[in-house]
């Protein structure tokens, strides 16, 4: 996942998060978005596929961690800013809901995939 105004990706590794010594999760890559492993990440969908309103899990796939949230926040220099960390399945806080987003038609991603391939 790559964050759309600084083509950093979403990563994580085997290092403790500052506020709460969970799994660190941060941003890493180059400005291209080109990064290592640490940035891999899987998806975990409740039913056959990721649908608007659903919940999902996002799980690392170097460490086996969920992202989540650890209830704590920063004071300084992001004050208020919820502190992103990789949790045990099942932990409080690891269950995403897409409230807004693209929405790609099946068929439109058919035809753009048929089109980049010929």
């Amino acid at each position: 996942m790559q964050h759309l105004a600084t083509n950093k990706n979403l990563h994580s590794h085997f290092f403790n998060s500052p506020l709460s010594g969970n799994q660190e999760v941060s941003v890493y890559g180059d400005e291209d978005g080109e990064g290592d492993t640490g940035d891999h990440w899987e998806v975990i969908c409740y039913g056959q596929e990721w649908l608007r309103d659903l919940r999902v899990q996002f799980r690392h796939v170097d460490t086996r961690k969920f992202l989540g949230v650890s209830g704590r926040s920063f004071g300084r220099p992001i004050s208020g800013q919820m502190e992103v960390v990789g949790l045990n399945s099942g932990s409080t806080g690891s269950e995403w809901q897409t409230a807004e987003g693209v929405f790609i038609h099946p068929t439109e991603f058919v035809k753009q995939n048929i089109h980049t391939e010929l």
